[in-house]
């Protein structure tokens, strides 16, 4: 069950997982919203339900329990907080066992406690939710060659004209990615940041950007709809945020061979080396930063066996046989 009607790496996990699971042998249906509809294979049963209202709401309420009926699953699997309150109020409605992804550190709990079982994209999102059947499985990306921008292409773009090091940090402009952290952290002689994303954070950052003198080397570049593309000609991916689950763009970075300094955050301390994370503070994310960007031979030295466990773990098909194997251990308990 996917919950909403907005657009992110929610939605993409859920439809390129039910897509991967049905190459599988599983019969998946989805009940989601009517716009992803023809997002999903011709294999995937697809029974419309608006859920973009409150959890609370009779008529969403109704529907959804609708929809349960009619699917009639061995599992019933919800996708983060929302579906998860939802299938829990109609757990009656839902005969299978149940089951919910947790995507990112939640506060309130209880929905997903009552859940017969928990598959969390990272360890940390799990670690505060008191319940005796876990699973982790890490967030995957489609297998392909992406669309790449050479560095020297990246740099004619942009009008870099010398030889410093470019950097990326990529996310919604929020407060919780700490963008602000990593501006104030940031030397000329570290060379180029672009800060790749929108959102109602822009004006504070641009502001902390002349504060600091900062106009030459910090470029917000807004929302790019490939990022991925630029990985391929920067040198480093900052992860700055506050909290994560397992950040999509971190994946994306390592399957790109582009080495990552991010603050300790879930996801990023389970398969980083843990001299590339650092704690929530400006000089410890200055000192990571001036550390890799040093050597830049030796960063990518020190990363190859991560690019190469990440080309074998971080892909979707990995994400969907590791679910299913989840499935097959949950129903096996039944």
């Amino acid at each position: 069950m996917l919950a909403g009607d907005e657009e992110g790496g929610l939605e993409n996990h859920v439809v390129q997982l039910a897509n991967h699971l049905v190459q599988l042998g599983i019969n998946v249906s989805v009940a989601a919203h009517a716009k992803y509809e023809k997002r999903f294979s011709a294999d995937v049963n697809v029974v419309p339900v608006d859920l973009s209202r409150s959890r609370n709401n009779p008529l969403a309420l109704f529907e959804a329990a609708r929809a349960l009926q009619a699917i009639q699953a061995d599992i019933v699997h919800a996708h983060a907080s929302k579906a998860a309150a939802i299938v829990s109020r109609l757990s009656s409605w839902a005969p299978g066992k149940t089951v919910a992804t947790v995507h990112s550190v939640k506060r309130k709990t209880r929905a997903f406690e009552s859940m017969d079982a928990l598959i969390g994209v990272s360890q940390g999102v799990l670690r505060a939710i008191n319940h005796d059947k876990k699973y982790v499985v890490f967030n995957g990306l489609v297998r392909g060659k992406a669309e790449q921008v050479e560095p020297a292409s990246l740099r004619a773009q942009l009008g870099i004209d010398d030889d410093l090091p470019v950097s990326l940090a990529v996310g919604r402009l929020v407060s919780v990615k700490r963008f602000d952290r990593l501006i104030r952290a940031w030397k000329p002689y570290f060379g180029h940041l672009l800060i790749v994303g929108d959102g109602p954070e822009k004006r504070h950052l641009e502001s902390e950007i002349r504060k600091r003198n900062l106009q030459r080397v910090v470029r917000l570049l807004g929302y790019i709809d490939n990022a991925r593309s630029l990985m391929s000609g920067a040198d480093l991916l900052i992860c700055s945020s506050e909290r994560e689950g397992f950040s999509y763009t971190l994946a994306e970075a390592l399957v790109s061979k582009l080495p990552v300094l991010s603050t300790r955050v879930a996801g990023a301390e389970e398969v980083l080396p843990g001299a590339f994370v650092v704690e929530h503070k400006d000089c410890s994310l200055q000192q990571g930063i001036e550390r890799c960007l040093s050597d830049l031979e030796r960063l990518n030295t020190d990363y190859e066996p991560v690019f190469t466990w990440a080309s074998k773990h971080l892909t979707v098909e990995n994400m969907a046989a590791e679910t299913c194997a989840a499935y097959r251990d949950i129903m096996a308990a039944a």
